[in-house]
This record gives structure tokens, sequence and C-alpha cells, in this order.
């Protein structure tokens, strides 16, 4: 019973002794089984094994390769939105720290 003091149960602990509550109907009979069903999931999500690992599994090279030409392809859509001639712009070898530049720059 050492396993329920750590999990779920750990704030129903009341000096080593597992208590449920429940007070949702009038009746006295009602609420003890409600208590009774509280108590059974309880005792049942605290047996339970835990979940299995996850398996950690590898992206297929066909998607990657697919998502990586989609992603260039919605590059070229937004490049094209500029008025910008994009294949003609590079570094300025002449300027300091090598400023973007349009190729008539010098």
């Amino acid at each position: 019973m050492e396993a329920t003091r750590t999990g779920a149960a750990g704030r129903r602990l009341v000096d080593g002794v597992i208590a449920v509550r429940a007070s949702e109907h009038r009746s006295q009979w009602r609420n003890r089984e409600t208590a009774a069903v509280r108590l059974a999931a309880l005792l049942a999500e605290a047996t339970a094994p835990p979940p299995k690992p996850r398996k950690p599994t590898r992206i297929p090279r066909g998607i990657n390769e697919r998502r990586l030409r989609e992603k260039k392809q919605r590059s070229e859509t937004k490049r094209g939105r500029s008025g910008r001639d994009w294949d003609r712009i590079g570094r300025c070898h002449m300027c300091p720290a090598g400023s973007v530049r349009a190729v008539e720059c010098h």
C-alpha cells in the first residue's frame, strides 16, 4: 500500500488510512455506494501497471524531403511578393561589414 501514498491517494491518507468522502446525494446509502466506487477506482489506478514507454521512431526520408520542398516553395512564393529582384542581390565585398546590396553597388 506504499504506492498509494505517493500517488493520487497521497492527499487522502489520514493516519495511514485511506479516507474517501462522498456527499453528492441526500441518501447516506447512495453516498456510501459512491464512496465505494471512488475507492475502487482509486485502488485500480494505484495498482495499474505503468504505461509502456514511447518508442522513438525516425521521420521517413520522403516525408522530410517533401516538407523541405514545400518550405522552399512557400519561401519562393513569399519572396515573389516583394518588388526586389532577389537573384541579383548579394553581399558587398567593398562595403564595411559586408552589407547587403544590389549588384550595381560600386
